[in-house]
């Protein structure tokens, strides 16, 4: 399969939120730590956690948990949820860039779909001035399955009534290369986010930037 020529026109353009919008890692981080303390177990780094996150907290957590603790997952995500509601953008920033070039693409309609809790995500876009920008967010509970299911792309492409071919999905995560794949939708990958270039590479997104503002260059 030949790459499609960039830059790329697209009218709908579908953004990831940790990791490509925002850097959440930091309180990620202290809040998976602050849960594990809960149940005497050691702390993750940060680059643990980071390899942790993109699949939706109930796995995030249990995976943090590790074995032997299945039943300590429900008590566990009430203890993780009430502590992050408190702590959402104690250190949580947008990537460089990320006000400007969502100003640049002030034409197109812009969503946020992630496997976070919808609830969170909102919030976090709020408290960051970046909420103006998307005509809606959707996360865990919006009714929309996660990725790497393809079925919420699709529902979201009809919901604005754009079709796959000019829709753009812009995410960090192999989750969000394969949802886009399978709906049959353009992916960008940020290679600065959660999972990185060496293990995005053999997805084979549509192409990849290094920095926010490059997708000026890559979508029009």
């Amino acid at each position: 399969m030949t790459s499609p020529a960039l830059p790329l026109p697209r009218e709908l353009l579908v953004f990831d939120l940790d990791g490509t919008l925002v850097d959440t890692l930091p309180d990620l981080t202290a809040t998976i730590n602050h849960t594990l303390a809960q149940f005497g177990l050691p702390p993750k780094s940060l680059d643990e956690a980071r390899r942790l996150i993109g699949y939706g907290t109930p796995i995030f957590l249990g995976r943090a948990l590790g074995p032997g603790h299945e039943s300590d997952l429900d008590e566990a995500l009430r203890v993780y949820r009430r502590y992050y509601d408190e702590h959402l953008v104690d250190r949580t920033r947008p990537y460089d860039g990320v006000a400007e070039t969502l100003e640049h693409f002030s034409d197109k309609t812009k969503v946020v779909y992630t496997n976070k809790p919808a609830g969170p995500s909102e919030t976090i876009l709020r408290e960051l001035g970046l909420s103006r920008h998307f005509a809606a967010c959707y996360g865990d509970g919006s009714g929309l399955p996660l990725k790497p299911d393809p079925g919420g792309l699709l529902a979201i492409c009809d919901r604005f009534g754009v079709g796959p071919d000019r829709t753009a999905m812009i995410g960090d995560g192999d989750t969000d290369v394969l949802a886009a794949q399978r709906a049959g939708i353009a992916v960008f990958a940020a290679t600065y986010g959660f999972r990185g270039r060496e293990v995005l590479e053999a997805l084979k997104p549509t192409a990849f930037f290094d920095s926010f503002r490059e997708l000026t260059e890559l979508i029009v």
